[in-house]
């Protein structure tokens, strides 16, 4: 933090301030209480899925506002938390996840909102990675990168036996 603000005095910062001890945990309370947050508008249900992506700052708008139009127009509620100051917003579908109409709709959502990002110059994942879910968006994301990172994966798990299946597409 000191060297923080050394920068920023020594590039003619005309005000600074930081958080005490006290408001560093409030702020760390809010963000662990996200999640039961999100179910507390329905409490016979639960997160479907913990998603997120991350956009250009400049299209953090407009991101949140599409997973709002994308969450009504599949009947979900989706609420959201985010990093605003780095475009990395999680998206938490409140549903029964034990209705399999409803968790289509989820994974409808999600796909949505990946492509969203994307095309608003995003990634598909910026916390959670790509694991299994978000496998089908690594070439429209990295076009023939995938073939290179495929290449290292190669040389380095000939055996394919280190996480199997997950990141790269088949």
């Amino acid at each position: 933090m000191d060297r923080v603000r050394t920068i920023c005095e020594e590039h003619d910062a005309t005000q600074w301030s930081e958080a005490d001890t006290g408001e560093i945990e409030t702020i760390w309370h809010v963000r662990r209480d996200a999640y039961p947050a999100a179910c507390e508008y329905y409490p016979d249900r639960t997160v479907g899925v913990i998603g997120d992506v991350v956009v250009p700052i400049s299209t953090y708008p407009e991101i949140v506002r599409r997973i709002d139009e994308i969450g009504d127009e599949l009947d979900l509620l989706t609420p959201c938390v985010g990093h605003a100051g780095d475009g990395n917003i999680h998206f938490l579908p409140v549903v029964d996840t034990s209705d399999r109409t409803a968790m289509d709709r989820v994974h409808e959502l999600t796909d949505q909102i990946v492509g969203t990002a994307l095309e608003l110059g995003g990634t598909a994942t910026g916390e959670h990675g790509i694991g299994i879910g978000k496998r089908k968006f690594m070439r429209r994301e990295h076009g023939d990168g995938v073939d290179v990172m495929r290449g290292i994966k190669d040389v380095i798990d000939p055996n394919g036996i280190m996480n199997p299946g997950k990141t790269l597409p088949d």
